[in-house]
């Protein structure tokens, strides 16, 4: 599976079925294990990347599809916070204790 931030460029990802997935800087893009598919590069691209390796299979669905989150997803403007949480492993241990 790779991730990737698009810093610069714009284009598009082609599933295998047709289905259009366009790109541009600020969006984050995930291709899936075993994806397969065209890449079409309108402006050229600059990318922070990485790819996860992985033994777990997808289901051939899951694997078909491209996602793109775009940029205007992330303004913090539609972020909403539900207070702190407590920490799902248990509490924090205070860090000023001397070693």
């Amino acid at each position: 599976t790779e991730f990737f931030l698009v810093v610069e460029g714009a284009g598009n990802l082609t599933d295998l079925d047709g289905t259009v997935h366009s790109w541009r800087a600020g969006d984050l893009v995930v291709l899936p294990k075993g994806w397969s598919g065209q890449w079409d590069v309108h402006q050229p691209i600059r990318k922070i990347w990485a790819v996860i390796s992985h033994d777990e299979a997808l289901s051939i669905e899951a694997s078909r599809r491209v996602v793109v989150s775009h940029a205007e997803d992330f303004m913090l403007s539609k972020l909403s916070t539900d207070g702190p949480r407590k920490a799902d492993w248990g509490e924090a241990i205070c860090s000023s204790k001397e070693l």
